[in-house]
């Protein structure tokens, strides 16, 4: 009998952990197929756990190493990847499950068994690096176009993801966006990047048509612009629009007090 329960036990909640996980995915009736998959897996698994079925404290075990695996299998199902849902839940589950049975064959102390987190929170990690991945594409023409998201998250996302390359060129290819938010993005990170050599391009996007693409060029001219830029900072201190005229004076300051004028 105790084999059945451990069974079914093993079934059951690798439904539950299958569901959960297709249920984030982008994938028509996902749920019902991630069930059915869980399930399997689930009966897989259980020929683990009936290998240690004598141990008085297995079923205690199988608790422990599903409740860990249920936010592993949320995040890896965000990743709309089954593969990877299924290798990151389960994994969790059985490397749980084992060292448990490994370093308390003959306690029931389970809480302090640090190793068994330390599991849990490399499983999320990796399925969180997917899941990056996935929100962020590598292109960086895709990214370019990102920057120019009504989402601030989506668009300062795809410009780190962009800075993460090291090189000037995107961003400056992005300073001749036809779209201005592009443009303003594109000003601000190239201060980021602190390459002094794109002050001839920042100067001239500081009479851009757009105010806030002219603001981010004064910020990064405050960074990495020298004496050259002093004459366009001036001119903006004089701008139209009060947010160009306050970052104008504080890139003024900056400068000055950078290169010792």
């Amino acid at each position: 009998m105790r084999v059945v329960y451990i069974f079914l036990f093993c079934c059951f909640v690798g439904a539950c952990l299958g569901a959960l996980s297709a249920s984030v995915m982008n994938v028509p009736l996902a749920p019902y197929f991630g069930a059915v998959f869980g399930g399997c897996v689930g009966a897989l698994l259980s020929l683990i756990a009936l290998w240690k079925r004598d141990n008085k404290h297995v079923f205690t075990i199988l608790v422990i190493s599903f409740i860990l695996s249920f936010p592993v299998a949320m995040v890896a199902g965000k990743t709309d990847n089954p593969l990877i849902a299924i290798v990151l839940t389960s994994g969790c589950a059985i490397s749980t499950f084992l060292i448990l049975m490994h370093r308390n064959a003959n306690s029931n102390d389970f809480v302090n068994v640090k190793a068994v987190y330390l599991v849990a929170l490399f499983c999320l990690a990796v399925g969180g690096i997917y899941v990056y991945k996935k929100r962020t594409p590598q292109d960086p023409r895709t990214l370019i176009e990102l920057m120019g998201s009504n989402d601030m998250e989506t668009s300062l996302e795809a410009a780190n993801k962009l800075r993460a390359y090291g090189k000037k060129e995107p961003f400056l290819i992005a300073l001749r966006h036809n779209d201005n938010k592009v443009r303003a993005v594109a000003a601000h990170f190239l201060g980021l990047l602190g390459d002094k050599s794109v002050q001839p391009n920042l100067i001239e996007a500081a009479r851009d048509h757009d105010p806030h693409v002219r603001m981010w060029a004064a910020f990064s001219l405050g960074r990495i612009g020298d004496a050259e830029a002093l004459p366009i900072l001036s001119s903006l201190k004089e701008d139209d629009v009060e947010i160009v005229r306050i970052q104008a004076q504080r890139a003024i300051d900056g400068l000055r007090g950078r290169i010792g004028q």
